[in-house]
């Protein structure tokens, strides 16, 4: 056996001068250490979005990754990339070849199954050149191919196409190449573009693909699309938030919490906001904590004040405890509204002021009124879960041709 790893070239130069069985005892040492040697290890390669490449061991570390090279730890944003290719261990060549690779399924629609195979900048700008063809077939081509192989880097070209209000295929094309990709990616770049006068298109394709992502961002665009009053794509963004439940709940309750309640240029404002949430019941703290202090007296006169005590008989008992401070409240509307959604709640008659009463009705009742709290807590949960199983399934398996979820149908609404 020829020892050929530096380490050994001295000692192997000597083996002849062992007898037989020392020299066998002797190899066998040297290769069983020779294999526990760390091999090289495959580069990986980050493509940045300035045309850059880096190569070296690539630790992801939150919002940044860093990157071993040969010239020292480079530090690199993660909206600097445009695409990473993670390199395999030595010898896992076989398991490469059988991962699966970017081809689509028989629908067309659905995402592959196992991480699809990064994408070169040069066919990201070969598939942006074809984006840009004046032939809908071939942008169409390229925006399925830009879906199928993961490009997430051509998002904002995406975008850009249905902001223009293009013909129905190339819309559907540009939307289901966008329901593949990443929505974290997707859903700000339709929150800029929705801010000039918003095509149908991208109407079309912003409620679903918002539907599906179910994040703070995603429901904040929802939101934009509901207050932009448009008709239909108004009517079915509000649909869409009320379907999300957990992050529109919790969007909705911090805008009506930002706006002046002693503006009442803003109660128009107000109003959709306190129905949305008597629509969609919730125990989240914000949420009963922006209705309560909508029973002020500064809401007297407009209305608001009695449609924020109805959200807050249909949320029941967990906002029984927001409410008794109120009783003692200087605010002499607040405290008798507080009284009045009490009395409906409990069934209980007692004097604002008579807290003595109050509290020990309180008292008496915590054990049923908490768990009466936890039959609601599982109530909301299983409409959590339900609401994230099925944005799970508008991600997997994309919108249907022509008719996205929460559709803005046909025309520009924007005009």
């Amino acid at each position: 056996m020829t020892i050929t790893h530096p380490v050994f070239a001295r000692a192997g130069s000597r083996l002849g001068a062992l007898p037989a069985r020392a020299r066998r005892l002797a190899t066998a040492a040297a290769a069983a250490l020779l294999l526990a040697l760390p091999l090289p290890a495959a580069a990986d390669t980050i493509l940045l979005k300035d045309g850059r490449k880096l190569e070296g061991k690539m630790t992801d570390q939150g919002t940044h990754v860093e990157m071993k090279t040969k010239d020292g730890v480079v530090r690199i944003d993660k909206k600097e990339i445009a695409e990473i290719e993670v390199s395999g261990t030595p010898g896992d060549g076989d398991a490469a070849a059988a991962a699966p690779g970017p081809q689509a399924d028989a629908a067309g629609d659905k995402p592959p199954a196992g991480r699809p195979a990064p994408v070169s900048m040069g066919k990201v700008n070969e598939l942006r050149d074809r984006l840009r063809a004046k032939e809908d077939g071939e942008r169409i081509a390229a925006a399925t191919e830009a879906g199928q192989l993961g490009a997430h880097a051509l998002i904002p070209d995406l975008v850009k196409l249905l902001q223009g209000a293009p013909a129905a295929g190339l819309a559907a094309a540009c939307r289901h190449a966008l329901v593949r990709l990443d929505p974290k990616k997707t859903v700000p770049e339709l929150a800029k573009a929705l801010k000039p006068s918003p095509s149908a298109a991208l109407l079309e394709a912003a409620i679903p693909l918002c539907a599906a992502a179910r994040s703070k961002e995603s429901a904040e665009v929802l939101g934009q699309i509901w207050m932009l009053k448009m008709g239909t794509a108004s009517d079915q963004a509000r649909a869409a938030l009320l379907a999300m439940r957990g992050p529109a709940l919790l969007m909705v309750a911090a805008n009506l919490a930002r706006l002046d309640m002693g503006n009442f240029d803003l109660v128009e404002r107000r109003r959709p906001l306190i129905a949305f949430l008597k629509d969609c019941p919730s125990r989240e703290k914000p949420v009963i904590a922006a209705l309560t202090r909508n029973l002020s007296s500064t809401n007297f006169g407009c209305g608001l004040q009695a449609e924020a005590a109805e959200a807050l008989v249909a949320i029941g008992s967990p906002t029984i405890p927001y409410l008794l401070p109120l009783l003692q409240n200087g605010d002499s509307m607040a405290a008798p509204k507080a009284q009045e959604v009490l009395t409906k709640l409990t069934g209980q008659t007692y004097h604002q002021r008579d807290m003595a009463s109050w509290g020990k009705w309180f008292n008496a009742n915590k054990k049923r009124l908490e768990d009466e709290d936890k039959v609601k807590a599982a109530e909301e949960k299983a409409k959590e879960d339900a609401a994230a199983r099925a944005a799970e399934a508008l991600r997997a398996g994309g919108a249907p041709a022509g008719a996205a979820p929460g559709g803005a149908g046909g025309g520009d609404a924007g005009k």
